[in-house]
């Protein structure tokens, strides 16, 4: 398994000391409600998935919210809008 007692982290560039560091832990949408985050940033979709999986759970969670399908592609006249971004309760 990926967790041991001395588990080992690669990085693509140095690290500065007391730098925060974040880790996608790549949880699924299968279980996502059992993985809610805490974390509180603006950026959080407020459930630890992994972070190419945040598209569909924005759909998700907007299904769920307005109880009807999201369309995945905007309409050709539609703006450009900011994603939708969730922080947990």
């Amino acid at each position: 398994t990926w967790i041991s007692d001395n588990p080992t982290k690669a990085s693509k560039r140095d690290i500065a000391k007391g730098e925060e560091l974040t880790f996608d832990y790549g949880f699924d949408l299968d279980s996502y409600k059992d993985h809610p985050c805490l974390c509180g940033s603006a950026n959080c979709v407020g459930y630890i998935v992994s972070q190419d999986l945040w598209p569909e759970l924005e759909r998700l969670l907007a299904e769920e919210e307005g109880g009807e399908s999201v369309e995945e592609t905007p309409e050709e006249d539609e703006v450009d809008e900011p994603e939708l971004v969730r922080e947990s309760a």
